[in-house]
């Protein structure tokens, strides 16, 4: 069964201060889910500085896990659709 459906082709989140998306890949069988993001920097130099150094690294790391976190449960979702007898569910 398959669980996925597709929201819209090439939505993103837009804002004043940059961009997101999470657009999905399907190939050979398999989806590859990448995370896009453009966030602009304005302020005073120091402010920018911040969040280059700060902000940026700790925001790749909560992504990260983030991601990780998705691809375990779809990949313990398809597991569990392969072992199921009834495939109605």
């Amino acid at each position: 069964m398959n669980r996925l459906r597709q929201a819209a082709a090439g939505a993103a989140l837009a804002t004043g201060l940059g961009s997101l998306a999470y657009p999905l890949f399907f190939r050979r069988g398999q989806t590859r889910l990448i995370s896009r993001n453009r966030i602009a920097a304005p302020g005073t130099l120091p402010g920018r500085l911040f969040s280059m150094l700060v902000m940026e690294p700790g925001s790749l790391i909560m992504e990260r896990k983030m991601l990780l976190g998705i691809k375990q449960r779809a990949e313990d979702l398809g597991h569990d659709d392969l072992g199921r007898s009834d495939p109605a569910g």
